[in-house]
């Protein structure tokens, strides 16, 4: 059986928030169920008219009413991974620093990280330059380093050892830069957002714990790629689809797709002997999918907790959402 996922997002502002300023936060969920989503179903025969989509803007205010109906939707959306981008966040941990040093400078009223990005440099663009570190520190950029470390786990200390010749990696890149810098905020946090659902499980603890079991079981850990290429084929094979958005995201989307998976399939060839099938990676309107009714739903919920947490602390807002999600993703990281 084809394992197919559903993944739907949605970004801050619908509630009272206590996000500062314009802040934007991108929420992605992602939906996945054998049972073809028969609560989801039960839920709309109970609660929604005939041909009501059960979206989380016609949900949500039901679950706030009915306690029964919001411990159901809970018990059955808990599993569900949880994808957060938070742009502002991370931009005030790049460049906390530099702000505390110039705020004596900063005019009242002006976003203080705006202003440090705004100012001129003639060897620098310090935008250019927080996007690629936000992509270095993504799942994408974590996902190329997993990589390139695979192909030779022992480099780092053969260079200690002054055996450069013997400590090569490839150079990965999943996706070029150029159209992820030139990407508006919320494209490139919805990009990274699909990105972390559609692979970010090769980045799980549990996950890899698992497959470093089998691969020193089967005494392949150290074969050049084998480890990331286990991590990985599972969601290389799994079909994925999505909410219908931007047409860029979509483009860059299907390119770290395409590269994923071709990186994959060569390893495998190589080393196990056997083809991965690509899964099929699309967007389709969500009136037609309970998956993406489920998604949407989880998004919004995981969405609000975020929001509505303390206004000063991050880790009280991650916690916010761990407190109904098993599984949260913020910015490349587990937690």
């Amino acid at each position: 059986m084809t394992r197919q996922t559903f993944s739907d997002d949605t970004t801050s502002g619908r509630w009272a928030t206590n996000l500062r300023g314009s802040r934007k936060v991108t929420v992605v969920a992602r939906a996945e169920d054998t049972n073809g989503f028969d609560w989801l179903v039960a839920l709309k025969r109970e609660f929604l008219p005939t041909g009501a989509e059960a979206k989380s803007i016609n949900v949500l205010p039901i679950l706030d009413l009915q306690p029964q109906a919001r411990d159901r939707v809970l018990k059955s959306v808990a599993t569900y991974p949880i994808v957060i981008v938070d742009l502002d966040e991370f931009r005030r941990r790049m460049l906390g620093d530099i702000v505390n040093r110039l705020r004596p400078v900063i005019p009242p009223g002006v976003d203080p990280y705006d202003f440090v990005l705004q100012l001129p440099s003639k060897q620098s663009n310090a935008h250019t330059f927080l996007r690629q570190m936000a992509v270095r520190e993504s799942v994408v950029g974590r996902l190329e380093s997993l990589i390139e470390w695979s192909a030779n786990p022992f480099a780092d200390e053969m260079k200690r050892q002054g055996l450069d010749v013997y400590a090569g990696r490839p150079s990965v890149e999943l996706v070029d830069r150029d159209p992820l810098v030139a990407m508006d905020d919320r494209q490139f946090a919805g990009f990274l957002a699909r990105v972390g659902a559609a692979v970010g499980d090769a980045l799980s603890p549990d996950r890899q714990a698992d497959v470093i079991a089998h691969a020193i079981e089967g005494q392949q850990f150290f074969a050049p790629g084998y480890f990331a290429c286990q991590l990985l084929h599972i969601d290389v094979e799994t079909d994925k689809t999505y909410d219908v958005g931007p047409a860029p995201v979509l483009r860059r989307l299907e390119e770290a797709d395409q590269r994923i998976w071709q990186f994959v399939d060569r390893q495998s060839r190589h080393s196990l002997v056997r083809h991965v099938r690509r899964g099929i990676l699309d967007e389709r309107a969500s009136h037609g999918e309970l998956g993406l009714q489920a998604a949407d739903i989880a998004a919004a919920l995981a969405s609000r907790e975020y929001e509505l947490a303390s206004p000063d602390e991050n880790h009280a807002r991650v916690q916010a959402v761990k407190r109904l999600f098993n599984r949260v993703l913020v910015n490349g990281r587990w937690v």
